[in-house]
């Protein structure tokens, strides 16, 4: 949807909203996360304040029901434009439905001419071709009305779709619940989601647990599209309604997720790729996202690609990996967010399902894969979001991080070659403290897209393995003609999936140990440091983060008690003490090391107070130098003298001497006790010092 469909078209999809904020029942699981890290938002790719997306702590929190709590009185999120959506309710029963169905297949150009425009697949289900599919996935009403066929159309396969009905009836009248049937080869899993059944049948290396997931993914998507509120209202007034009439047109979502779950791992691992960007910038895209915040935004997205750059989040909001799935297929599967301000109604189920948000997709450049999601509570909000990307991006510029951006994506993804190890074909790495997961290329013999979609079968096999509902493994090796795959779970901190060419079992331990101390264990030796990523009072800051590579030490920088703490790529050791402030830098090599505190060393100095500069300073640290520094204000011709303590690397770079408002004119150190000579300074040198002083250094 344009600029200019905006308050045309923006209340077509509107209904009845909850409080757009998570379950109680959500908060719960979240706060038994076995990485609560997440929480705090460290996660690389995260932005400054903790922006993040919560995984799944286990296959039961992802397929767990989150039905909406109407007793529920939390917070809201925003302001009162929550309020007001709940007042708009679901009234005038299925006339209202259909008229809504009528005014989205106007604006669509007919629902029939829609589907057929959206279903290039469409075949004959009687044919060998359509028989010949590895994967099908069908919903339906619980009335046996067909809503959705991945090959094939929902008419031709209504009596196909009757009988699976009727299979599921006929069971729950005997008081059990059909979960699967494998026959011939087969395998046909059954999910009820009411008031719509999902039905899986798949004759792949798929496990019962990864078509539910898959099920589930598909079941979310059209929550996504509807609410659950709208789709409960909807069958309780007519079960027999035909819920394409809500869908037409948004068939490519579901077929675009579904080929994503056949060939992305992310997916299969509750995990998303990040962009490659040394931490600095990324922090630096974060702060700009942040510094152009509307009032009723909640979250703030960067994509780049199918990687994600950024995410930026309201205070105790959180998103869910499966929602931001979501949000990366509804980005990927239209190329009509190129051409404009995108605006569309967007409901994160994982989140609730009871409500919409309301997002706004724009591309930061028509041919860049920067893309921009802004989601907000208010529907009227287009016009302000579109005015928050234009500062985003301004900043952006001024402070040289769209040229970072534009290089990280310019350099290619690394190839499997370049871990050494020749027998090595391919691999998938995900870190579960981090959420996220790194895989090389895939090799040559791997990118058709039938040979694609086999290798992700095995890793979809071996995945199931790993985590059994009865019988998890910590690791296993598998051989087959063609290839060997090794999986294994490390102290539940991270999933490896490694792809070789066939050998003897002893190499293979070889090569993978030697893959693992290379990739998986250079997360174990990057550093940990305190993270404080905005000016806190000296002493609170108890944040952690893991370093992006092994380059990174931990820094400490202070002024006056005043500190920010990160790992850094390039950082110092100096200090300087002139008694009206101190700044210091610091610099150190070794796990959570940038949270000391510098003692007196014996060395003193002269410092200058409001009458005289014959105060004695004692010196900290590696202040081993008394220094005099001479500075003119900007702007005048003014100038003052500082005195005090200072490290010999200040004495050797007057450089790091950048303070604001000063230009460094002259500096002098000398090593002797007291030997930066106490005279006195002149009355107007002394009230222009004082002055100043507040001015200098209030930044």
């Amino acid at each position: 949807m344009m600029a200019a469909d905006v308050h045309n078209k923006g209340a077509v999809w509107e209904v009845k909203n909850g409080n757009l904020v998570p379950s109680d029942r959500l908060r719960q699981d979240r706060s038994y996360s076995p990485t609560p890290g997440l929480v705090e938002g460290t996660e690389p790719g995260a932005g400054q304040e903790g922006a993040m997306f919560v995984h799944a702590q286990s296959f039961e929190d992802l397929t767990a029901d989150s039905e909406p709590n109407t007793d529920d009185k939390s917070a809201e999120v925003g302001s009162s434009n929550l309020e007001n959506a709940q007042e708009e309710a679901l009234e005038g029963g299925e006339e209202e439905v259909q008229e809504q169905g009528l005014v989205i297949e106007q604006e669509e150009g007919g629902k029939e001419e829609v589907r057929n425009s959206n279903k290039p697949k469409e075949e004959d289900v009687t044919s060998e071709t359509w028989r010949s599919h590895r994967k099908h996935m069908f919903v339906l009403s619980e009335a046996g009305k067909p809503i959705y066929t991945r090959y094939g159309t929902e008419e031709a396969l209504s009596s196909i779709m009757g009988v699976m009905m009727l299979l599921m009836s006929f069971v729950e009248d005997k008081k059990n619940i059909i979960r699967s049937i494998h026959a011939d080869g087969y395998r046909v899993v059954f999910l009820r989601k009411s008031p719509i059944i999902l039905v899986g049948v798949s004759r792949t290396n798929c496990s019962d647990r990864e078509l539910t997931r898959e099920l589930h993914y598909v079941y979310y998507q059209i929550v996504s599209l509807l609410t659950l509120t709208q789709l409960n209202h909807v069958f309780q007034h007519r079960q027999s309604y035909d819920l394409r009439r809500l869908l037409a047109g948004s068939e490519h979502l579901t077929d675009n997720l579904l080929r994503l779950l056949d060939q992305d791992p992310g997916l299969l691992l509750s995990a998303v790729m990040c962009l490659p960007l040394a931490s600095s910038a990324r922090d630096m895209v974060s702060s700009s996202l942040q510094a152009a915040r509307a009032k009723n935004l909640v979250f703030s997205i960067l994509l780049a690609g199918n990687r994600l750059v950024t995410l930026v989040r309201k205070k105790d909001q959180f998103l869910h990996h499966m929602d931001l799935h979501l949000l990366f297929n509804l980005v990927g599967s239209s190329s009509s967010f190129r051409e404009g301000e995108g605006w569309t109604p967007i409901c994160l189920p994982k989140f609730n399902p009871a409500g919409f948000f309301h997002a706004h997709i724009s591309y930061l450049e028509p041919a860049s894969d920067l893309c921009l999601i802004l989601v907000s509570t208010d529907r009227e909000d287009f016009f302000n979001l579109s005015d928050c990307k234009k500062r985003f991006l301004e900043r952006l510029r001024k402070r040289s991080a769209y040229q970072s951006l534009q290089e990280a994506l310019n350099t290619p993804s690394y190839p499997v070659s370049q871990v050494g190890i020749p027998e090595l074909r391919h691999f998938v790495y995900k870190s579960k403290s981090s959420g996220l997961y790194t895989s090389p290329d895939l090799p040559t013999p791997y990118q058709g897209e039938e040979e694609h979609e086999r290798l992700m079968g095995l890793y979809q096999y071996m995945h199931s393995c790993l985590h059994h509902p009865t019988r998890p493994l910590r690791y296993i090796y598998r051989c087959t003609e063609t290839e060997n795959l090794y999986a294994l779970v490390y102290n539940d901190l991270a999933l490896s999936i490694f792809h070789l060419t066939p050998f003897s079992w002893i190499m293979a331990l070889q090569i993978i140990s030697v893959v693992l101390f290379t990739v998986f264990f250079s997360e174990a030796l990057t550093l940990e440091c305190y993270n404080c990523s905005t000016l806190v009072p000296s002493g609170t800051c108890t944040q952690t983060a893991n370093c992006n590579s092994q380059s990174e030490k931990c820094s400490s920088i202070t002024y006056n008690g005043i500190l920010v703490k990160s790992c850094s790529a390039s950082c110092g050791n100096w200090s300087v003490n002139v008694e009206q402030f101190r700044m210091t830098s610091r610099c150190c090599d070794s796990d959570l090391c940038n949270n000391t505190t510098d003692s007196l060393n014996r060395m003193m100095c002269y410092t200058c107070n409001a009458t005289n500069c014959t105060n004695i300073l004692a010196c900290k640290g590696d202040e081993s130098q008394c220094i005099t520094a001479t500075a003119q204000i900007v702007g005048t011709n003014s100038t003052t003298t500082f005195k005090g303590c200072a490290s010999q690397s200040v004495c050797d770079n007057s450089a790091l001497l950048q303070l604001p408002k000063l230009s460094i004119r002259s500096v002098s150190c000398c090593g002797g006790q007291l030997c930066n000579n106490g005279q006195s300074l002149t009355q107007g040198a002394l009230l222009l010092l004082v002055a100043i002083l507040p001015l200098l250094f209030s930044f």
